[in-house]
């Protein structure tokens, strides 16, 4: 009489023990095949091919929509294809997702700059300098703002210091002269200025330079 329920209970706990089973050996495959669909995506990325990516990275998500690596991917296609609004909803996602990885704060203020949302921008930018900030394209970036809503003290912070890595920059040296400028500084603006255009090799810009000074 007492074989009969320990049997029963047996085949209870046998389907629980399969079904953990099954959902591992999934969770693996699927693993694997995001890891597979990443690579590829990657390579298509590295050959230029940002709608073959998008392709591949859009079933990847399917199967899971959180994924990181594949929303940065995503966004990073997305925003070589100047699909802004795209661009950014991936990117915002990583950005919540894991706050710490700089290149997707980057790339989302380089949206956010594309689409004229100045302030956003810089807020990512800034973020990126508290996370790497040996990226000095990311000072670039954020300068070209500054200067644009004339913030000159912190726009000539970052310039100077691109300019310790960078001192034959002729766009940092033009960005350092009109934020000196803007300060009120005319014979630092001027310096600024002159280095600009003895560095450049852009006729255009030295055209300009030409007349500013």
């Amino acid at each position: 009489k007492f074989e009969t329920p320990q049997e029963k209970m047996l085949r209870v706990e046998i389907p629980l023990i399969m079904l953990a089973s099954s959902q591992e050996v999934l969770q693996m495959e699927q693993n694997k095949q995001m890891k597979k669909n990443l690579e590829e995506a990657t390579e298509k990325i590295r050959g230029l091919d940002y709608d073959g990516a998008l392709e591949i990275l859009k079933k990847a998500l399917q199967t899971d929509p959180k994924n990181a690596n594949a929303l940065y991917l995503s966004g990073l296609s997305n925003a070589k294809k100047k699909n802004f609004p795209e661009a950014k909803t991936a990117l915002e996602q990583v950005t919540a997702l894991t706050p710490d990885f700089a290149p997707a704060h980057f790339q989302l203020g380089i949206c956010y700059q594309q689409t004229d949302e100045k302030e956003k921008a810089l807020a990512q930018y800034r973020e990126v300098m508290r996370l790497d900030p040996a990226n000095l394209d990311n000072y670039f970036n954020a300068t070209l703002i500054l200067v644009q809503l004339n913030k000159p003290v912190e726009a000539l912070e970052n310039c100077l210091k691109i300019l310790q890595a960078r001192p034959d920059d002729p766009d940092v040296n033009e960005m350092a002269g009109q934020s000196q400028l803007q300060l009120g500084d005319y014979p630092k603006a001027l310096a600024y200025f002159e280095k600009a255009l003895a560095f450049s090799k852009d006729e255009v810009k030295k055209k300009l330079l030409n007349e500013l000074i």
